[in-house]
């Protein structure tokens, strides 16, 4: 099956290019070229499980499907924009937050009644003196204070000193090394293969 694929003219793609998935791009642009190189050159010793091309290619799609979480998540992280020697790009955001008061203060006192009258005495000739009452309501001084905000914004950018900046430059030759393309194809091959043990 290795055989058959060639740069110039595959029996058809590995993976069906018209596969709308952001980790395709690469993919996209020359499969046939792609394929020749991973098939053909690269793992050109290991034998295919099965020599059905219409099987093979669905199995193609088993595990596109089974690595296509893995994949999606490998692929955005090589969509980040960074500055290899800084380790950290933060914006930090304080926001200190009054909240609305309420106070309130009760003057005088409140629904106090006085009766004021006239004690009955033993005589012929007492009279019920006039009641009178006097009722207070108590007052309230109600107010309301509105609520505020304090937004502090920090940005800090740079080496902040926690890892030298020669540790970050070998870290970014290992970003340089990593090739999204080898890990998708390998990943599709194992699928299709047997183990190779150099034979």
């Amino acid at each position: 099956m290795w055989e058959q694929m060639t740069a110039e003219t595959p029996a058809q793609t590995l993976i069906d290019p018209t596969l709308e998935k952001d980790y395709l791009t690469d993919y996209k642009t020359k499969p046939a070229a792609i394929d020749a190189y991973y098939m053909g050159i690269k793992y050109a010793d290991l034998e295919t499980v099965t020599d059905d091309l219409e099987s093979f290619l669905a199995m193609v799609d088993i595990a596109i499907l089974n690595n296509d979480y893995k994949w999606s998540k490998l692929y955005a992280t090589t969509q980040f924009e960074y500055d290899p020697i800084a380790n950290v790009d933060a914006e930090i955001e304080e926001t200190r937050d009054i909240a609305a008061r309420h106070s309130e203060e009760t003057l005088g006192a409140g629904n106090v009644s006085t009766t004021n009258g006239q004690a009955p005495m033993e005589s012929s000739t007492f009279h019920n003196q006039t009641k009178s009452t006097t009722e207070s309501q108590q007052r309230k001084d109600e107010h309301d204070e509105n609520a505020y905000k304090d937004v502090i914004k920090t940005t800090r950018k740079g080496n902040i000193g926690v890892t030298s900046t020669q540790s970050l430059i070998l870290e970014q030759r290992g970003v340089v090394d990593f090739h999204f393309l080898d890990v998708l194809m390998a990943d599709v091959i194992d699928f299709l293969t047997y183990p190779y043990y150099g034979r």
